[in-house]
């Protein structure tokens, strides 16, 4: 067992389908938070004892809160999906660029074909598939 224990491997494409993910959660959690905004309950459905004033407020405090929430979870969310996808679009350069300069050194040498990446891709795994 070798290497320093920092070894890894980044799928930009998963990070890509995650942030798809994500931007459809958001847009769904906005429209929820949208049509949520639309009901409106008058205050006087509450009724008319000593107690509904008090009811009513608090029901207007809550609903004010929820769609504060939600508002703010989809920016999250959607910030997110904004930062996964940008680190997908990276690191895919960055394979570009190794890919490009092993084929550039191995041409300069004399040796392989100049195609290291483009050849032969880093295989994809199924379980590396995001879960719907």
């Amino acid at each position: 067992m070798g290497g320093s224990g920092y070894d890894f491997a980044v799928r930009p494409q998963i990070l890509g389908a995650y942030a798809g993910t994500l931007n459809a959660a958001s847009s769904e959690l906005a429209a929820v938070r949208e049509a949520l905004a639309a009901v409106h309950i008058d205050r006087g459905w509450f009724g008319k004892l000593p107690q509904s004033g008090l009811l009513a407020d608090r029901y207007t405090a809550h609903r004010e809160a929820e769609l504060a929430a939600a508002a703010e979870l989809s920016a999250w969310l959607a910030t997110a999906a904004d930062g996964l996808g940008g680190t997908a679009e990276r690191y895919s350069g960055a394979d570009r660029v190794a890919a490009e300069l092993a084929g550039t050194v191995e041409t300069g040498l004399g040796i392989g074909t100049g195609l290291i990446y483009r050849t032969n891709p880093i295989p994809e795994s199924e379980e590396d598939e995001p879960d719907e």
